[in-house]
């Protein structure tokens, strides 16, 4: 083994270093009582470039072989280099050689390794192997990448659960966002209206948040990362920033005031949001441009970059909280409901960010869980704050909409009496802005 590490290190008559490369097969040769024998044969792939013209060993022990095309299989296992195991690559991998390649073999006999009896079965008929026995998969998950194991594993439940969660809230979304379309056109009270276009674009962000949740399911890699990294915060941010312009039109409207145009309070939204854009967009290129920093790095540094990406987020969190508790103050009872779901929306936000931030922090290190549990915890809270904002903001929202409709009047029994003056501008308004 090291006579081969030297070779491909720069020990030959060209002087060059070839690098570590895969895959790097091993004979062993049983004893007569059934021990293995010290002796053991070792090929190492020589890479592309020098494949045509390979380098002469310097050490006639070493040998170059020429091998017709293979497949090998082998075990995938991420951060080995840090002492920690990931559970993403149990499944088998299949890595394609070319045609033909050659190899340098640390012996001189021409002894051919013999690959277990599993792995001579037609590629067809080749089921994937995990740490576990007894299991099987489909054969869609059988022919895919390993980055892409968890979702389709039949015996992940974190994954099963999530990835069930995540379809059903996805096409929730979509049946929401055509409700509103329908009611967009038979609302009467233009105070009501002129939130609707944000709160669709909200329901957007959350529909992106559903999606999100396959790119958390699948294997951290070169394809997943950017979208992890970018993505997260920045449909946060949307979302927030939604609920942020939500609130501080409330305040206005709590307290007898004219509501903001329905352009004003969308690019209120937009551009509150495009803040954690630019973070993210200088951040993803930044890494990229480094030669795709995030597959060098431990998982503690992905932890502490991806949480300080999201410090913007967190800023909009509790800014859309005060701005929401503000909306209790003032004489117009009927818009304090609308102020009640914002606050209790983020409030519940805001706990689910301080678990899933501490457990990714603190927790998963102290319970020796880094980086098995980084993913799931993730992608837990990914999956139930797009819920909350379902459950708690929008189809009550919803509710509140359809009664207003079915009441057929542009103001609730409850509002509070505008001025003489008042009400006069925001007719005037109202028709600039929209017709009624």
């Amino acid at each position: 083994m090291p006579k081969v590490m030297k070779y491909v290190g720069g020990t030959n008559d060209k002087g060059i270093g070839m690098g570590m490369t895969v895959p790097i097969s091993f004979a062993v040769f049983p004893g007569d009582d059934g021990s293995l024998q010290k002796k053991l044969k070792v090929w190492f792939r020589i890479p592309n470039q020098f494949q045509s013209n390979p380098p002469v060993p310097t050490d006639d022990s070493i040998k170059i072989e020429e091998r017709e095309s293979i497949t090998v299989y082998s075990l995938h296992c991420r951060n080995l280099s840090e002492g920690s195991f990931r559970p993403f690559g149990e499944r088998l991998k299949k890595l394609r050689l070319s045609p033909s390649y050659s190899l340098a073999v640390t012996t001189s006999k021409p002894v051919q390794p013999q690959l277990p009896a599993w792995t001579q079965r037609r590629e067809s008929e080749v089921h994937s192997r995990e740490v576990h026995p007894q299991v099987t998969m489909y054969e869609d998950c059988v022919k895919s990448p390993e980055d892409y194991y968890f979702v389709c594993d039949n015996e992940g439940a974190w994954s099963i659960v999530l990835e069930a969660l995540a379809i059903i809230g996805i096409v929730v979304t979509i049946i929401l966002l055509l409700a509103f379309l329908f009611l967009m056109r038979r609302v009467q009270d233009c105070s009501l209206w002129n939130t609707l276009p944000t709160q669709f674009l909200f329901l957007l962000g959350v529909l992106g948040l559903f999606s999100l949740t396959f790119a958390f399911i699948a294997q951290f890699n070169q394809q997943t990362a950017p979208v992890r990294y970018f993505l997260f915060g920045v449909l946060f941010a949307l979302c927030f920033s939604c609920l942020l312009a939500h609130a501080s039109n409330l305040v206005k409207l709590v307290r007898g005031r004219v509501s903001f145009c329905w352009t004003t309070i969308l690019c209120i939204a937009i551009g509150v949001s495009l803040l954690q854009v630019i973070i993210a967009i200088e951040y993803v290129t930044l890494m990229m441009t480094r030669g795709m920093m995030f597959m060098h790095m431990t998982p503690c540094q992905l932890n502490a970059d991806f949480v300080v990406l999201l410090v913007y987020v967190l800023f909009l969190m509790a800014l859309a909280f005060f701005v929401s508790k503000a909306t209790f103050c003032g004489p117009c009872e009927n818009w304090k409901q609308h102020g009640r779901l914002i606050f209790v929306t983020v409030l519940i936000s805001i706990i689910i960010w301080v678990v899933w931030i501490s457990m990714l922090l603190r927790g998963n290190p102290q319970l020796q869980r880094q980086p098995q549990w980084d993913d799931p915890v993730i992608c837990i809270a990914l999956v139930t704050n797009a819920w909350v904002f379902l459950l708690l903001y929008i189809i009550p929202e919803l509710c509140i909409l359809h009664r207003s409709i079915k009441q057929n009047c542009p103001l609730p029994g409850n509002a509070c009496p505008a001025p003489a003056y008042q009400c006069s501008f925001r007719v005037e308004n109202q028709e600039l802005s929209r017709d009624c």
